[in-house]
């Protein structure tokens, strides 16, 4: 979906999401974007570590989680995406 984001210094212009949506033009939404990079290591055991750094948002965003506002911004309904778990600390 193409949006405009209320922040101007927010260069997402295209939204993509993985799953059912209700949004429809004009609606107000909320998107939840993982805004990491992950990079693997390898210690001295040989032993693979994760790690993860904050990285900038680009105009092509994928979002796992989608809230969509009533126009006086109270939330009507919130979808998430297929997924949304690979996404979510345990």
């Amino acid at each position: 979906m193409n949006v405009t984001p209320k922040n101007s210094n927010i260069p997402v212009k295209t939204l993509n999401f993985k799953g059912f949506s209700a949004a429809q033009t004009g609606n107000l939404i909320l998107a939840k974007i993982p805004k990491y990079e992950s990079r693997k290591a390898r210690n001295a055991l040989n032993k693979t570590t994760s790690f993860y750094f904050d990285r900038e948002l680009i105009k092509d965003e994928s979002a796992i989680e989608i809230i969509i506002l009533s126009s006086d911004e109270k939330v009507l309904r919130t979808e998430r995406a297929v997924d949304y778990e690979m996404f979510v600390k345990k």
